[in-house]
């Protein structure tokens, strides 16, 4: 444990060491491997300093808290963070501890609010760091906390990388995934390395303690940057939702009343765990003795499917559900297990308490049958986002379509950018996919038209088969032929005609037709997509293509079977040389994963595969 008493006092644990700066916020954070703390790297957490309009990520950083307050209800809310700390060397003290480091926040706006923090080192069940915020009313009127939020900068920026595998390695190697689960007593933040490598952070609230809500800071997200901004986790969120004029969230927004003279102590656990999101996340909190809650299958589920919830950690003896259900329930001195199933769709709560009485949430949603679900998405494209329109060139698309107002988006800025056209084939390949499964002849005959009219009598060239990407405003011209990312649509979008037309029928063109267009726009995107586009990126939907080079083989296209396995092998090839082939058309994009696993798939590369 040292101290630099002029800037910067750091706790050094067993496996967690900090460095603070001002306002007694941790200006790093490093952390070992549990599994092997001799052996293993330490990993830096915190984000590196980020401006963002007036304020910058150092704001943000862990140890930030930021208060919502009023005293009377007819008075609007006050908001303030701790822009400065009074570091409590202690020495003074009897009390004195060298392996802690403790600090009396000032609010600039509320002098009546008096909060201190302590930050200290617990070896049991495993070493781990505390956080204790006592909260004081040193005033001499009510105060109503109603908003407590602690914001957690911590390294998620992904950008100012390129796509060589150099730079990638970089991002891999020093970036986190959050990961965030938000139910009262029994909430977590797992910061994990990209790489999934430990050691990964996990972040919860300590005994007494919960948290009710999680947003993130607002000017975090107004920004080109590619990050998911810097997310705050709300033990009161009352002042918050009526100041930001959000819609309540699922769990209550509850505000403290604190009378003179009063106060109330919160705490956040810290402990660095395996890399593994699941088994490490909870096997840690069902340690800790905390409520760790597993649902299977999912969260969301179709009508009739029941949804099991299993706690470890703490064993509650009873559930509460938020309405009707057909309810199950056993428990034992470790574990508890609710079962739930409806035939009404909707949301649902489960809730419980843990052992200091606070509300534990799992947030389940209902929906109608899948089959059900799909068709109706089908029923709704083909009759709301259909242009008809001969005197357009998006005459016969399917285009975008404000489903509150009906409103179409058929405006030439509308086309402008590739998202234009994207989200058109994409609903065209879902209403292909759908009637491959579940026939209809009438959207079979919407999407004739969408091929005939629009597809191939504008977005494509009827030479080479590539692919416009954007409608040019001023010409009202298909262009942009170099974009790979929109071409799997396409081809995808002709296989799945080609099932139709083998199976159900009613297509304007047969099976063969659809095949060989499906192969030459394949071939048009290693050409004309990839020409000037960089090689190495990830394409959502291109891992089929290897379903079309066996479809090809099975009809007796040979020749093209093999020129495109070839082409699949290439690039297969060429990704497997590299360590974090990873990237989508943003690094920050996991639209790769799927490619790069088909890929080394095809290769037997089990390390890409791992």
């Amino acid at each position: 444990m040292e101290h630099d008493f002029e800037e910067r006092p750091e706790l050094t644990g067993s496996l967690i060491s900090i460095e603070f700066g001002p306002g007694g916020r941790m200006q790093q954070l490093w952390a070992q491997d549990p599994g092997l703390p001799d052996e293993g790297e330490d990993f830096q957490f915190i984000l590196p300093p980020i401006q963002f309009g007036e304020e910058s990520s150092d704001d943000y950083y862990p140890g930030t808290i930021l208060i919502g307050a009023r005293t009377s209800p007819d008075e609007s809310w006050i908001v303030s963070r701790n822009t400065q700390a009074l570091f409590l060397s202690g020495f003074e003290s009897e009390n004195y501890d060298p392996s802690s480091v403790s600090y009396e926040y000032q609010f600039p706006f509320w002098e009546d609010i008096r909060a201190t923090g302590r930050f200290y080192e617990v070896a049991t069940p495993m070493a781990h760091i505390c956080w204790d915020v006592e909260i004081r009313n040193a005033g001499r009127v009510s105060i109503e906390i109603g908003e407590l939020g602690f914001p957690m900068a911590f390294n998620n920026y992904c950008d100012d990388f390129g796509w060589r595998d150099d730079q990638l390695a970089k991002l891999w190697n020093s970036r986190v995934y959050l990961h965030k689960y938000i139910g009262g007593g029994s909430s977590w933040l797992f910061a994990e390395r990209m790489t999934a490598q430990a050691p990964g952070l996990l972040v919860f609230p300590g005994d007494d303690t919960s948290w009710e809500f999680y947003a993130h800071v607002p000017a975090s997200l107004n920004t080109p940057y590619q990050w998911e901004g810097i997310p705050v986790f709300y033990a009161h969120s009352k002042a918050t939702i009526e100041r930001e004029l959000w819609p309540e969230w699922f769990n209550d927004h509850t505000s403290l009343i604190l009378e003179p003279g009063d106060s109330r102590r919160y705490q956040m656990k810290m402990v660095p765990i395996e890399s593994d999101m699941h088994d490490g996340v909870h096997m840690t909190l069902a340690a800790f003795g905390k409520p760790t809650v597993k649902l299977l299958p999912s969260a969301v589920v179709p009508v009739g499917q029941g949804v099991s919830v299993e706690v470890q950690g703490h064993a509650p003896s009873k559930f509460y559900i938020s309405r009707e259900a057909q309810v199950a329930t056993d428990h034992d001195t470790t574990s508890s297990f609710c079962y739930i199933q409806t035939d009404e769709p909707g949301a649902l709560t489960v809730s419980f308490r843990d052992q200091f009485d606070k509300m534990c949430y799992s947030h389940l949603m209902f929906v109608e049958p899948l089959a059900t679900l799909i068709q109706k998405r089908a029923q709704y494209i083909a009759k709301n986002q259909i242009m008809e329109d001969q005197n357009q060139i998006i005459h016969n698309a399917i285009v975008l379509t404000n489903i509150e107002t009906g409103a179409k988006a058929t405006e030439p800025e509308d086309f402008v950018d590739a998202s234009g056209l994207e989200s058109s084939l994409a609903d065209a390949l879902f209403l292909a996919e759908k009637n491959a499964i579940y026939p209809a002849q009438e959207e079979i005959t919407v999407l004739n038209r969408y091929v005939r009219d629009f597809l191939l009598g504008t977005l494509q060239n009827p030479g080479n088969f590539a692919v416009a990407s954007v409608i040019d405003e001023s010409t009202q011209t298909a262009t942009y032929f170099g974009r790979p990312l929109i071409y799997p649509h396409v081809f995808n979008l002709y296989h799945s005609l080609f099932r139709i037309a083998t199976t159900y029928g009613g297509t304007e063109f047969s099976g063969t037709d659809y095949l060989i267009f499906s192969y030459r726009t394949a071939i048009a995107m290693f050409e004309q997509g990839w020409r000037l586009y960089v090689r190495t990126v990830g394409i959502l939907g291109y891992a089929r293509l290897y379903d079309l080079v066996t479809d090809l083989r099975e009809n007796g296209l040979r020749e093209e079977a093999e020129e495109l396995h070839n082409r699949l092998l290439g690039k297969a090839q060429d990704l497997m040389k590299l360590k974090y082939p990873y990237a989508g058309e943003s690094v920050l994009d996991t639209s790769g994963f799927e490619e790069v696993f088909a890929a080394a798939r095809f290769m037997g590369d089990d390390d890409h595969l791992e």
